[in-house]
């Protein structure tokens, strides 16, 4: 499901840094707590150092579906030079898993391939606690 993303966040002088925390606040805090006891993969595509797109998918308790094929169409339709994928963990881990590093691997070399950048981190239900997932260098084959 694509979020929409307010114009008055992509303002001159706005990094994406800000508006990501602003749809986040917007979109996932508000969900109850039924729908925060499933994982909810966002996914931020940056073009000039502002979000052009924002598309969230909603799995299960411990699983969330992220379509590879889909993100890397977006992504270069958008221009997007950087990617950056957000996920709750409902167990309040904010640790990756081996699945976790498995698509971030696959996004990786994909995305490579036009020079796009990925950067993925975990939160917790309650935003406090953010991890980003970093590979090390035998999980990026």
């Amino acid at each position: 499901m694509f979020l929409k993303i307010n114009e008055k966040t992509s303002e001159e002088g706005k990094s994406y840094s800000e508006e990501i925390i602003n749809i986040l606040q917007t979109n996932f805090l508000p969900l109850s707590d039924v729908e925060k006891e499933r994982e909810n993969l966002f996914v931020f595509f940056i073009s000039y150092n502002k979000v052009v797109a924002c598309d969230l998918t909603q799995g299960t308790f411990n699983f969330c579906p992220v379509f590879n094929r889909e993100i890397t169409k977006i992504a270069i339709l958008k221009n997007c030079e950087i990617v950056i994928l957000f996920h709750n963990h409902p167990s309040g881990v904010c640790k990756a898993s081996p699945e976790d590093k498995v698509v971030l691997a696959k996004l990786q070399e994909q995305l490579g391939l036009f020079n796009i950048s990925i950067f993925s981190y975990i939160f917790d239900n309650t935003c406090q606690n953010i991890e980003e997932v970093v590979l090390e260098e035998e999980e990026k084959k």
